[in-house]
């Protein structure tokens, strides 16, 4: 990809399909859902794990874009969430079920 130019693939240069929609109000739709979810005990359509995807995406996208649009991959963003957020020296011992304030 040059600097400035959006290559795209030919897969992507289909016709566009449309798609028919119910009109229906999404806020109520979504808690519907919720609520069926809970008491058939259904999986959700996006559950804890796909809003963690999304997180990831969105902080590697932030932060090219402090870093002039460089490419940040997924891996780099996942490596810091393994990295603790204080710090424990080796000598000290922390009780299982122990919180370490910031």
């Amino acid at each position: 990809m040059t600097k400035g130019i959006v290559e795209i693939s030919d897969e992507a240069q289909r016709e566009a399909e449309r798609v028919s929609l119910e009109k229906k109000e999404p806020l109520k739709e979504e808690c519907q859902h919720f609520v069926d979810c809970i008491v058939q005990s259904l999986k959700p359509k996006t559950d804890g794990e796909e809003a963690l995807r999304v997180l990831r995406v969105l902080q590697a996208c932030k932060r090219s874009s402090e870093r002039e649009r460089q490419i940040v991959p997924l891996t780099e963003v996942i490596k810091k969430e393994a990295e603790p957020a204080f710090f424990v020296h080796e000598s000290a011992i922390v009780d299982p079920g122990c919180e370490i304030a910031k």
